[in-house]
């Protein structure tokens, strides 16, 4: 399966601190990655309390929660609103 975003893609963010939005399964999430503490987009595939698992599309080149665990709600910085 092909990545929905690629590099040069505009996206437009719904930042987490301006909303009190949840967390849906299915959204495309903007987090802090644990392990390289940099910023990673990849769709919720599950929720477990107040922790997330998440999920790259391209399955096979994707480094996520099957790597690195479920991310906390906390680490979650807004949601993808748009790709153009």
């Amino acid at each position: 399966m092909l990545p929905d975003i690629h590099n040069g893609d505009i996206a437009v963010i719904r930042r987490n601190r301006l909303t009190k939005r949840e967390t849906s399964v299915g959204d495309i999430v903007i987090f802090v990655n644990p392990v390289t503490e940099q910023l990673n987009i990849k769709k919720c595939t599950a929720l477990y309390g107040d922790t997330i698992f998440v999920t790259g599309t391209n399955l096979p080149e994707s480094t996520d929660s099957r790597a690195f665990g479920r991310i906390t709600k906390n680490s979650i910085k807004g949601w993808l609103w748009i790709n153009i």
